[in-house]
Formats: C-alpha cells, sequence, structure tokens
C-alpha cells in the first residue's frame, strides 16, 4: 500500500511521536502501553481478539521508518516507510506477519491521509497548551536505582510491563536529557514514572524517570568492578563510553 499525505514526513513522524494527542480524531485508542486493536475473527465474525501495538522509530539517510509490533514482543509485524516529495511524502506499507493487524494499520494510515490537516491543528494546539520545561537532574529515585541494580533485567520483565526493547546507536541516548524529551512525546501522557536500562557488555546505565514532574536519577555500573556513580558522575560516565551499539530497555513502574 502506498498513500499520498499533505505534510512532509517530519510532520508524520511528530504525529506519531504524539499519538495519543490526536488518537480522538483519528478513532484509535491509546494508552500506555501502545495502540489497543480488537480484531473479529471466526467464520461469522464472532469472536473479538484484543491486542496492543507499539512502534518503534528511525531514520535513514533519506526516509524515516516505523516498524510495528505486539506489545512486548520482539517481532516485527509490519514496516512503513515514509519518503519526503513534492508537496507532501509518501507512505509505504509493507506487512510481514499477521494479515488482520495489518488491515488494521492500513486502514489507520488513510484515516490519517484523509483527516492529516485536522490532525496537525488538533497536535499543534495540544503541544503548545501542554508545553513543560526541560527535565531536571533530581536525587528522588537514589534508593529505588540501588535495588534495581542489585536485580538482574529478567527478574525486571517479570515485575514490569516492558515497554519497548532495542538496539540503537550511542549517540541517540549519550545526550540524556535530549532522549528523555524523545520519551516524554511517546509516553509522557500515557504513564507517569518508567525506567530505563541502557546497556553494552561490560556497563550499564539505569534511569528512573518522573515524567509529570520532568525529574530524573541516573546511575552507571561498571560490571567489570561493580562501581556505582550517581547523577553528574554518572552522566560523564555515559558520555565516556565507545561502544557504538547500546540496548535500551523501557518499562513501566505500573504494574
Amino acid at each position: 500500500m502506498r498513500l499520498k499525505l499533505n505534510t512532509d514526513a517530519n510532520n508524520f513522524v511528530r504525529i506519531f511521536e504524539n499519538l495519543d494527542k490526536v488518537s480522538d480524531v483519528l478513532g484509535i485508542p491509546v494508552d500506555a502501553y501502545g495502540i489497543n486493536v480488537k480484531v473479529k475473527k471466526g467464520l461469522f465474525k464472532g469472536k473479538e481478539e484484543n491486542y496492543v501495538l507499539s512502534y518503534l522509530i528511525a531514520k535513514t539517510a533519506n526516509k524515516y521508518v516505523v516498524v510495528f509490533k505486539l506489545s512486548g514482543s520482539l517481532d516485527p509485524i509490519a514496516r512503513v516507510e515514509v519518503e519526503d516529495v513534492d508537496r507532501g511524502c509518501v507512505v509505504s506499507l509493507k506487512c510481514l506477519d499477521n494479515k488482520e493487524l495489518c488491515s488494521y494499520i492500513n486502514d489507520m494510515l488513510k484515516k490519517l491521509s484523509e483527516n492529516v490537516e485536522k490532525v496537525m491543528e488538533k497536535l499543534k494546539s495540544r503541544i503548545k497548551s501542554e508545553y513543560r520545561p526541560g527535565f531536571n537532574l533530581s536525587p528522588r529515585y537514589i534508593k529505588v536505582i540501588d535495588g534495581l541494580a542489585e536485580v538482574t533485567l529478567s527478574s525486571l520483565y517479570l515485575k514490569y510491563p516492558l515497554l519497548d526493547r532495542r538496539i540503537v546507536s550511542r549517540d541517540e541516548v549519550i545526550n540524556v536529557e535530549n532522549f528523555l524529551e524523545k520519551l516524554y512525546k511517546l509516553y509522557g501522557t500515557r504513564v507517569s514514572e518508567v525506567f530505563i536500562h541502557i546497556s553494552a557488555s561490560t556497563w550499564m546505565f539505569i534511569i528512573a524517570v518522573n515524567f509529570a514532574s520532568k525529574e530524573y536519577t541516573p546511575s552507571f555500573i561498571d560490571n567489570t568492578t561493580n562501581n556505582r556513580l550517581l547523577g553528574e558522575e554518572a552522566l560523564e560516565a555515559l558520555k565516556s563510553v565507545n561502544d557504538p551499539y547500546v540496548t535500551i530497555t523501557i518499562l513501566s513502574t505500573r504494574n
């Protein structure tokens, strides 16, 4: 499926980064975990199954890519490529798995293309009214951070709902406050607090974040020495790492 939208690729991405703010315009139920989808199945469509779709947004040299998956899963369901063209952008959908969910995504994109001006108007209004200042370093979660450093990531999965897990470039997270602002756009109106686990082979960086107050507490742990740093020292330690790629895991404190 290919669609032409009367807006550029950057605006398309802004819409998906703030989908909860315009979900009423598109008729899409969105919560902390993603897009809630109901699919009717069976011979007479009498059975209804519920799914939660999450999505990741990445930028390549000349286009954006949005990958849809079931919340908590790493397997992609659909891939959407967004490229700028004259007076707008072209959106291309490729189904990778589950035709029913791909059909839902297809219908959602069609509705977006038909209502893009209304959606952008609503988005600008909501962002302006909900503006908040930047994130502030805080000692608020020091005890919580110490506790998280003592347990394995797999045990955290059992206690806290998984919002996202992926491998990204180190450059994407090295400026922590810019990284948190991007996450705020995605999750700030859906959940009040998250734990973020960033790691490579010899270290891990844990952040407890309060989106409501825009406070965060970071901790850096060197796995080879078990040395732990907090606050500004943790931020400086993160800047000194040389790993080209890191794994990020985002967990909601709501269980």
